[in-house]
């Protein structure tokens, strides 16, 4: 049962218990009992280890896992279960013989019977003597193996009728039903399960303890090899995410004072980083939040974003100075001056990532950590810029700020100097800005027509670019799943296998192979091959050109079948990226059916190795009972069933308990010599309820006589979804290949299709993912650009100034289109999160430069003066946070460390959109000012003027620099 996102299976499996139960009566008898479980995504394997020895057998290695290493590895902290994989489990089996059987008159089940009533211990209760009491036991229990055929079955003609004269007692090992290899060795696999919720890393760090501990105890030929490791994965990607930090924050400060050239206002603003990260912190640990990728990589993506705020406030307070105000009215009078405009950006941004943070489905499972995580951060940036700033201002007297032109240079070191060359330059280019906004006012419309442009252009190249679920990365690993024909037993299989895995382990880059068949409940015919490969630095080739490579090889192995595993993402998982559940009424035709959609998608292009889940049928023999015959002789189809499964299947007739106090099954079964044929079924003799008159015995028929033995086919496994018949096709795509646009074309291909009424195919996996966040992003879109709508109307008092601002929002998508051109990205979860949280980003700069062209106006300067100086005066900041925004992003661009490349498409689509945003609105934002300022006075004047006195059409001035009235 699967239920939806947000409720809670615990709370429903009291419910989930009743229903069934009200229809246990209508489910056949001798059925076990339904059991139900809670299953989580995450109860798979997360450390798997390989026990390996050349001097042992299986069959001892097994014994240590189940005795030694088994135990003390569910004894640590966090371990949910462990599992013995390619185990050979040591079972005593009775091998029967069936002329003996039928020359005595017993069946298995009198044999199974017998083993089970004469191997027993049983307390009897107790004695009393004077004031001590004892008590009385039974004591039955076979000691030696070899002794159950001495057990006594039944007595014939007076003399007893002993298990071995019916069959042999064997001291043996389970029917192997899977196996396990590692590098071409046979091993034993230990799967180590967390408990739901725990925390990864560090059961597994306790695991690591623990097997190095049992490694000493075990003997010196034994050897544990980790196989698989989940920590290693999530670890690297903490430790790239921690470096990302760092790195982006030296880089900001860096900026920071080639901006200020100045050491303590570089200190006064860098303040804000340590302060809001640790906040940050206490706030993930009060709303229970773990040390998590994506809070890390929140905090990784907030580093130039928190800075922003006191960057802007420093650097307005440096300018009060420069005027020759002393420090503390500078810290009181730049604040109170910059203050709305710093509180309508981090409004503004903290309105973006709420709606990340409470967005549907998968997608805002993921994301609500992070949206949270960054709006407190980016609230508590905002009170320090407002108090802790303004403060150490105000007393810590800063005189290199006081210093200007040769009087600062005579007294800069070397670094210095460098910062006091790029203010030169940046003056210089502050100076020319004001001409270039001038030329921008009296060419209103072309900057209009530009910016229009950016738009177009940028909506022919994002549907370009192709969308995904998330990107591809090199992880360093991935797996190799095969089958071979339903029916191959383990030899066959396991033979086909160990091509495969010698043909692997041939590429240089390979570092191990774990070849596993049959486990977590697959059959003998399938398995999977995992792949370690060396270091990043240790290899030429790249993940996917080594999978490329591999997959020319993959039809080079008849009788087998094999495809590439998804390597998983920093969420996890390792499905299958398309998905197609072919659904429809009769088993038959739906086969036909599901067959034409996998030909259709084996043609179309991107898509790599469709396999369906049905495999085909399973052969099987056929024992059809003439009812008429078997009831002649006395017998019953229930009796002939409890005849042949013992024999063909095995049946648990008691358990023995070693001198160590382990127990083992004993198992009733016929020698592998005798379960090969037709005839070895046919010629099983059946005991019925008659008595042979000659000999005074229960009489005895071949199955042959009473019934038709004949090989036929079944299923192997029967699937259904919402209560229908149904067949998963599971396809990869190949490495840069958008899923959604590969998909579209599975679609296609689908459709073109002509489906009988009644059937139809429908996706999941990666491919629902996608469709579902393109549709809760778009919906956090929208609630975004409302309310940073509503903030900034609140705040401005005006329903058209907000717009000019907001015009910055589309002159966007042309830098995170081209970012992601440049990069060669798709539009994935990533950069769909980046693209929101540049809706926030963008409109700071058009804040800082509106507010203050509303200040100069409201003390009375005209219209076009006021933009200019505005323009000139808010340049540096404006260009500090987007420089330092990008700088601290930019070790995350860059992807050096492990698994980062699914994390930089957020920063590549942050920068593009960031540096084309700023450009534009440095131009586009004052024109559109004046242009709704216009409109406002038009209308305003159209109320005023009477009828047939009508304004200019909007847009045309006379004179660009005509003073309006705010």
């Amino acid at each position: 049962l699967q239920f939806k996102l947000g409720i809670d299976p615990t709370r429903m499996q009291p419910e989930v218990s009743a229903k069934v139960g009200r229809i246990r009566r209508s489910l056949p008898r001798d059925i076990q009992e339904p059991v139900i479980s809670r299953f989580d995504p995450n109860d798979q394997p997360i450390f798997t280890v390989a026990v390996l020895s050349k001097e042992r057998s299986l069959r001892e290695l097994t014994d240590l896992g189940d005795q030694v290493i088994r135990p003390r590895l569910e004894s640590v902290n966090g371990v949910g279960g462990v599992q013995l994989g390619g185990a050979a489990t040591r079972e005593i089996h009775v091998e029967l013989d069936p002329a003996s059987l039928r020359a005595y008159g017993l069946g298995p089940e009198q044999v199974t019977a017998a083993l089970d009533r004469e191997n027993r211990e049983v307390p009897a209760g107790r004695i009393k003597k004077g004031d001590t009491e004892r008590g009385v036991r039974v004591t039955g229990r076979v000691s030696d193996p070899m002794a159950f055929g001495n057990l006594v079955i039944t007595v014939r003609n007076g003399s007893p009728v002993r298990v071995r004269d019916v069959g042999r007692v064997l001291d043996t090992i389970a029917e192997r039903r899977g196996a396990s290899l590692y590098k071409d060795t046979v091993s034993l696999s230990v799967d180590v399960l967390k408990i739901s919720g725990s925390n990864t890393v560090q059961v597994a760090d306790n695991v690591k303890a623990v097997l190095a501990d049992i490694e000493r105890q075990l003997p010196r030929d034994v050897v544990l090899r980790a196989t698989r490791d989940d920590s290693r994965r999530i670890r690297a990607s903490l430790e790239d995410v921690q470096i990302t930090i760092g790195v982006g924050a030296i880089l900001t400060v860096m900026i920071i004072y080639l901006f200020l050239n100045s050491w303590r206002s570089t200190v006064i603003t860098g303040l804000t980083l340590p302060v809001s990260i640790i906040s940050a912190f206490f706030a993930m640990w009060a709303l229970g939040f773990t040390v998590n990728t994506m809070t890390l990589l929140a905090l990784s993506l907030a580093i130039g974003l928190l800075i922003d705020d006191a960057i802007v406030v420093r650097e307005n307070i440096v300018r009060h100075v420069s005027m020759g105000k002393d420090h503390h009215r500078a810290a009181k009078e730049g604040t109170d001056e910059i203050g709305l405009a710093v509180f309508a950006t981090s409004l503004a941004v903290v309105a973006v990532f709420i709606p990340v943070a409470f967005m549907g489905g998968m997608i805002g499972k993921i994301f609500f950590q992070f949206g949270v995580t960054v709006s407190f951060a980016v609230l508590v940036s905002l009170f320090v810029s407002f108090t802790l700033d303004p403060m150490l201002s105000s007393i810590w007297h800063d005189p290199q700020a006081m210093e200007k032109g040769d009087e600062a240079w005579a007294n800069a070191g070397p670094i210095r100097r460098i910062a006091l060359r790029f203010d030169r330059w940046f003056e210089r280019l502050a100076d020319r800005y004001p001409n270039g906004l001038r030329w921008a006012m009296r060419h209103r419309l072309a900057v209009v027509g530009v910016a229009t442009a950016s738009v177009v252009v940028a909506g022919l190249i994002i549907p370009r670019l192709g969308f995904t679920w998330m990107p591809d990365f090199d992880g360093g690993e991935f797996s190799v799943g095969y089958r071979v024909a339903p029916g191959s037993n383990l030899q066959y299989t396991l033979g086909k296998a160990r091509q495969l895995d010698s043909a692997i382990r041939t590429m240089p880059e390979v570092d191990f192979t774990s070849l596993n068949i049959g486990g977590r409940g697959g059959g003998p015919n399938s398995g999977n091959i995992n792949v370690r490969l060396l270091p990043h630095k240790e290899r030429q080739r790249s993940q996917f050109e080594i999978q490329t490579a591999l997959r020319s090889q993959l039809g080079k192995f008849p009788g087998l079948s094999a495809n590439i595993g998804q390597t998983p993402t920093i969420f996890g998982g390792r499905g299958a990226p398309i998905t197609v559940n072919v659904q429809g009424p009769e088993p038959h035709r739906l086969k036909l059916i599901a067959s034409q959609v996998l030909e259709a998608m084996r043609r179309v292009p991107g898509i790599a190795e469709p396999q369906s889940s049905d495999e085909g049928n399973l052969p099987q023999l056929n024992v059809t009972v003439d009812r008429q015959a078997a009831w002649a002789a006395g017998l019953g189809i229930n009796s002939i069933a409890n005849t042949l499964q013992p024999l063909f299947g095995g049946a648990r007739a008691s358990v023995w308990q070693d001198p160590a106090g382990y127990t083992h099954d004993v198992v009733v079964i016929f020698p592998d010599s005798l379960r090969r044929t037709e005839s070895d079924v046919a010629n099983i003799p059946i005991n019925s309820s008659a008595i042979d008159s000659r000999t005074g015995l229960p009489a005895s028929v071949l199955l042959s006589q009473v019934a038709d033995i004949q090989a036929g086919i079944g299923p192997q496994t029967i699937e259904r979804r919402a209560l229908e018949r149904q067949i998963r096709i599971n396809a990869q795509v190949l490495p840069n290949e958008p899923i959604g646009d590969v998909a579209d074309k599975v679609k296609a291909a689908i459709d073109s299709l002509t489906l009988p009424p009644g059937y139809r195919t429908d996706f999941t996996g990666n491919v629902q993912d996608l469709n579902d966040t393109k549709r809760y992003v778009g919906e956090a879109l929208i609630l975004a650009v409302i309310f940073i709508y509503l903030i900034l109307a609140s705040l401005f008092g005006s329903f058209l100034q907000p717009l000019s601002i907001m015009l910055a929002l589309p002159l966007s998508f042309l830098g995170v289109a081209l970012g992601l051109l440049v990069t060669r990205g798709t539009v994935n979860v990533m950069s769909m999160i980046g693209i929101i949280m540049l809706m926030g980003l963008v409109t700071k700069n058009g804040i800082l430069l509106i507010d203050f062209v509303n200040q100069r106006r409201a003390e009375g300067e005209p219209r076009l003066q006021a933009i200019l100086e505005s323009g000139r005066i808010r340049l540096r900041p404006i260009i500090m946070t987007t420089v330092a925004m990008i700088f601290g992003m930019l070790p995350l661009a860059f992807a050096i460390g492990e698994g980062a490349e699914q994390r930089a498409p957020m920063a590549h689509a942050v920068i593009g959109g960031l540096i084309t945003s700023t450009l534009l609105t440095l131009f586009v934002v004052p024109v559109a000012y004046t242009l709704l300022d216009d409109l406002a006075e038009w209308a305003r004047s159209k109320r005023k003027v009477p009828a047939g006195h009508e304004a200019p059409p909007v847009g045309v001035l006379a004179d660009a620099s005509a003073s309006t009235p705010a």
